[in-house]
């Protein structure tokens, strides 16, 4: 299970969206290949406007945001991936598809921990961070909700701090190719 959480238009279900899109046409890393999903309709949902799009300018929105049947439960998409080597090992992947509104709960109250405690069985945690705010006035007050955010699913929700993480910087595109951050190591 992996959780994925962010701001709201963040873009997080264009990153799942993208996964599964890869998935579906090959176009996943090499060495492992669609195997199939429990939820081929909520994915096929979600990519409604992407399939829709001609071609051309991006539209402002490529999909929907998420909203849940029931805003008390959480909600997750599946995705098989099969080995192509001589193991051929499935895996069965679970990713978190939560609005928005979800992560800013947390970081303005710990009260609301609670909902997220199924994190707890995470074999890893994707924290997407819209691009274009890194690159922002905005940017200061984006870095201090990211880390608020992760002190609390440490702190409040009580996430292993050896539990894999990943922040995702989104929509790239829309920084002019301006690169935020280099590392020598």
């Amino acid at each position: 299970m992996v959780g994925v959480l962010g701001a709201w238009d963040a873009g997080k279900t264009c990153f799942l969206l993208s996964l599964y899109l890869m998935a579906s046409r090959g176009a996943l890393p090499r060495g492992y290949i669609f195997a199939g999903s429990q939820t081929l309709q909520g994915f096929e949902a979600r990519a409604r406007r992407i399939r829709e799009w001609k071609g051309g300018p991006l539209p402002q929105q490529l999909a929907d945001h998420t909203s849940l049947a029931d805003p008390r439960q959480a909600a997750f998409l599946h995705l098989a991936l099969r080995q192509t080597s001589a193991a051929r090992q499935r895996f069965d992947v679970l990713l978190t598809d939560l609005p928005g509104e979800w992560s800013k709960s947390l970081v303005d109250r710990a009260t609301t921990a609670e909902r997220f405690k199924f994190l707890r069985r995470s074999d890893g945690i994707i924290i997407v961070i819209e691009g274009p705010l890194l690159d922002s006035k905005a940017r200061h007050s984006e870095l201090q909700r990211s880390r608020h955010l992760l002190e609390r699913l440490v702190h409040s929700v009580g996430i292993e701090t050896a539990t894999p993480l990943v922040l995702l910087v989104s929509k790239y595109d829309q920084l002019n190719g301006c690169l935020l951050y280099t590392s020598k190591d």
